[in-house]
């Protein structure tokens, strides 16, 4: 069921069919100049992002992750509370800079701390001003790998230069 408001192209519909949605999504992926994961490469894609994993249970979710994102922090609270999720689920965070400037460089701490670097983020989340706690990164390889997750997500890369103001 949908539920909503869908754009498709300019035009505003709130009465889109799934058949209107599909038709859409194929013209978009179409024009992309590269593989991203709703292109069909999704599987091999995914083994190629800079990621790292947490629980050990058979099925695999895989949470594209912006530092300063309230909603991503949500969902890792509640994931936290609920420790029998963490035998039925591999989770694999992807962080990605989507959300502010600062988003791609503190996307780059994470990947180069891993779950510690994530934990610290999360433990040391801003909800008034809806930022992450990692520090931000200057480091040219974490920040080029940072890139290339939020490539594969499809996020907006005109990000990218506004994060390296890293003010």
């Amino acid at each position: 069921m949908l539920v909503g408001t869908f754009y498709i192209g300019d035009a505003m519909s709130s009465v889109a069919t799934i058949s209107d949605l599909s038709a859409h999504t194929s013209r978009q992926l179409s024009s992309l100049s590269k593989p991203y994961l709703g292109t069909g490469y999704g599987h091999a894609l995914l083994k190629s992002l800079h990621a790292f994993q947490e629980g050990r249970g058979p099925d695999a979710l895989y949470i594209f992750w912006d530092p300063n994102c309230i909603y991503c922090h949500m969902l890792y609270e509640t994931l936290q509370k609920n420790p029998a999720a963490w035998e039925k689920l591999t989770v694999h965070w992807v962080p990605v800079g989507v959300i502010k400037p600062t988003s791609m460089a503190k996307a780059a701490t994470v990947i180069a701390g891993g779950m510690p670097a994530l934990r610290q983020d999360e433990n040391q989340f801003n909800l008034t001003d809806e930022s992450g706690g990692a520090a931000v990164s200057t480091n040219p390889k974490t920040i080029a790998e940072a890139r290339e997750n939020t490539a594969a997500y499809g996020g907006p890369m005109s990000q990218d230069k506004k994060s390296e103001s890293l003010s």
